[in-house]
């Protein structure tokens, strides 16, 4: 299996440390795992020294449009079996991926939602949150009729 993460953080704290430990431990039962993340971030070398594959691309201003370009097509090239975005601000992007690479997008979401629709949200395959907290915050802000509760919605 092939799983491509996806993470927009600028800086290093809990969910990007357990974004690199869940790279690291699936790239051990996996194919490959690839790691996109955002250019200057504090995570790139974090991730680089962990060994593992990473591609950095611009997240704002005019590069921006180049740099999603250049993601989609590794994407394709790379023949992913899973896109996984990290927080509900990677989803349009990780979706673009995932529809690239003709693979199911996987969100984990590490935090409580702010203001979100229900279409961002729907673009995620399948939603896991890292505690019942968060999934029971999330099926209140975004009700979906026969979703199972807890915390793998």
């Amino acid at each position: 299996m092939r799983t491509a993460m996806i993470d927009n953080s600028r800086g290093w704290g809990g969910a990007e440390q357990m974004l690199l430990s869940l790279s690291a431990g699936i790239r051990s039962r996996c194919d490959a795992v690839s790691v996109f993340l955002r250019e200057g971030a504090g995570t790139v070398e974090p991730f680089r020294r962990a060994g593992l594959a990473v591609w950095s691309f611009p997240r704002r201003g005019p590069r921006m449009v180049g740099g999603l370009l250049q993601l989609l097509r590794i994407v394709r090239r790379e023949g992913f079996d899973l896109i996984h975005v990290h927080r509900n601000h990677d989803l349009v992007v990780g979706k673009m991926a995932a529809l690239a690479a003709g693979a199911p997008l996987l969100l984990t979401q590490h935090c409580l939602l702010g203001s979100i629709s229900a279409w961002h949200i729907g673009l995620a395959d399948r939603i896991v949150t890292v505690s019942r907290y968060i999934g029971t915050d999330m099926e209140k802000k975004i009700p979906v009729p026969g979703r199972q509760s807890g915390h793998n919605l």
